[in-house]
């Protein structure tokens, strides 16, 4: 977390990435943490990263291609799409950080 430096209130910004990767990681249960890990520890786990990518990709060139009623319409439209690609983006990072909860939640036990 940073702090806003140019506010008068000292008001804590947390990145909406590490929110989102810190419920799945936390809500999660064991048996979902194993499998996250699993996808992560897998030797083809670089294909998910390329599918994901592709889907990414894939995203932006409809935002690109999107033919808006108005600046509003496309605005909403890019949200989406961005909410589509953080998410992906989130899975694929809590995918990585699962081995760590896995350990963490063994030590705290």
């Amino acid at each position: 977390m940073e702090e806003k430096k140019n506010r008068r209130t000292s008001l804590q910004v947390i990145d909406p990435k590490l929110d989102i990767i810190n419920w799945i990681l936390k809500s999660a249960t064991g048996e979902e943490l194993d499998y996250l890990a699993y996808l992560a520890k897998g030797e083809k786990f670089k294909l998910l990263i390329q599918v994901m990518d592709k889907l990414t990709r894939k995203n932006i060139e409809d935002v690109f291609s999107y033919m808006a009623k108005d600046d509003r319409d496309l605005a909403e439209f890019r949200a989406a799409k961005r909410g589509q690609v953080a998410g992906l983006r989130a899975l694929l990072i809590a995918c990585e950080a699962a081995i760590e909860e896995i350990q963490r939640r063994k030590k705290k036990v």
